[in-house]
């Protein structure tokens, strides 16, 4: 069965979930078209670059009009899916009614674990309660990327019997452990290979907590004092006036290599000793997949299904313990080289065994075949 199916999201910019949907949308074997609420932006130009259509409607952020959504409407008819995919609260509410409205099966997406936490603003938190009560007639299905998070929400109020778990996917060809990446990173940077190096590959965001990270650091390096950090990201750079001042107050500042946002995560991740995440609120992190997926062992809070994706495979503290966090980050800069390489070799056979892509896109395809048969 070959299906037309419309992926809509609030933006495009680079994130957990735009990543995803690029993943499911390059190795889906259905037709796809891909919505963005807002611009095109750094994931929309890389699916055009695919071949994928995009289309965008130029909706301001955090903002529902009536003429965009009218523009939304419009587009279904004129596109005429099988089966709409959304992705993130608003796209799901407006997405959800949309396609309703267009007699168009729909399936939601749930990305986050902990929806009121890492700094979330009124109107999401009112889009939200609105999902929820929504969820009883709007979607035929309810993806959760966590299980954690199918969890939450459905203590918030959504239809529980319409939610099922889909994990985040991992492309373990493109991310893999590449000793001659690591190399020429290392050397560019200025640190040594025998010298301990972590890191951190997420944007700057609330749910991330980097102020955390970097007073983790600090502790860190009262035990280890050759240790450093480095930070990629969207927003991740000097000029990131915010992360200037936690800099400078951690007393890290020469510690860290700041790096911004990046294309090759798979080689950064490639010339890490470990990689930390330090998040108050998380899904199904793409990061600390991809990370394992490079042989690199990990630190994570216990938020989400974090905990549940490294296993035995990393180290696990709770959120918002500089002190946990910075003596287990200074635990894995202090394994030994083999002992490192051990606990990564163990991270990518999980990564292998449980969460390969193609599986994923499997499921994904299943069920988008399974709503466009009941329509």
């Amino acid at each position: 069965m070959s299906l037309h199916v419309m992926h809509l999201l609030p933006g495009l910019k680079v994130g957990g979930a735009e990543t995803m949907m690029a993943k499911l949308a390059a190795g889906t074997r259905h037709r796809v078209t891909v919505v963005s609420l807002a611009g095109v932006d750094e994931v929309g130009e890389l699916l055009r670059s695919r071949g994928t259509p995009v289309r965008a409607l130029d909706m301001r952020p955090g903002r529902v009009s009536p003429p965009a959504f009218g523009r939304l409407l419009a587009l279904m008819r004129e596109l005429r899916p099988d089966v709409v995919q959304t992705w993130m609260y608003h796209a799901d509410l407006l997405g959800g009614m949309a396609a309703r409205m267009n007699g168009i099966p729909v399936a939601w997406n749930l990305r986050r674990s902990t929806p009121y936490t890492g700094g979330v603003k009124l109107s999401t938190r009112l889009v939200v309660r609105a999902c929820s009560v929504g969820s009883r007639w709007i979607p035929a299905r309810i993806v959760s990327c966590s299980r954690a998070g199918g969890a939450a929400h459905a203590a918030l109020g959504y239809a529980a019997a319409k939610i099922t778990v889909i994990p985040n996917g991992f492309d373990t060809h493109g991310f893999r452990p590449d000793p001659a990446a690591r190399a020429v990173l290392r050397a560019e940077w200025g640190v040594d290979d025998d010298a301990p190096l972590l890191g951190t590959v997420a944007r700057f965001d609330a749910a991330k907590d980097h102020r955390t990270l970097l007073r983790a650091l600090a502790h860190a390096r009262a035990r280890v004092p050759a240790l450093r950090l480095v930070l990629a990201g969207r927003g991740m750079t000097a000029g990131n006036p915010v992360l200037a001042e936690w800099l400078d107050e951690s007393g890290v500042r020469d510690a860290c290599i700041l790096l911004g946002q990046r294309n090759d995560a798979a080689r950064i991740n490639a010339a890490l000793d470990g990689a930390c995440l330090s998040s108050v609120s998380e899904g199904f992190s793409n990061s600390i997949g991809e990370a394992m997926s490079c042989g690199v062992p990990c630190v994570v809070t216990d938020v989400g299904d974090s905990a549940w994706i490294v296993g035995s495979t990393g180290l696990v503290v709770p959120p918002r313990d500089p002190g946990a966090l910075g003596e287990a980050m200074a635990s894995l800069a202090e394994h030994s080289a083999p002992a490192r390489r051990a606990l990564g070799d163990a991270a990518r056979a999980r990564i292998l065994r449980d969460f390969s892509l193609p599986a994923v896109v499997e499921r994904y395809d299943a069920l988008h075949e399974q709503l466009a048969a009941s329509r």
